[in-house]
């Protein structure tokens, strides 16, 4: 079976699911599975996606720690 995550859609063998521009939270999510499955590494995984390999690494503690709700984008 080939699963493949990227900026744009998760994909498999039977269909894609694509992954809206302005959906943030999906993208961050996707670039953690893309970095802890074993697609890519997590530098890799982090260049593809737009973040830095420091900002990877504080999204994956904290979904980590408490979940998905971590990754929604909040006012600072």
């Amino acid at each position: 079976m080939c699963f493949t995550v990227s900026p744009d859609a998760f994909s498999g063998p039977a269909g894609q699911l694509d992954i809206r521009e302005d959906d943030d939270l999906s993208r961050k999510l996707a670039m953690l599975i893309a970095g802890e499955c074993g697609l890519l590494t997590p530098s890799a995984a982090a260049r593809e996606f737009g973040y830095s390999r420091q900002r990877y690494f504080q999204l994956r503690a904290g979904f980590l720690q408490k979940g998905a709700a971590v990754l929604i984008n909040r006012p600072r």
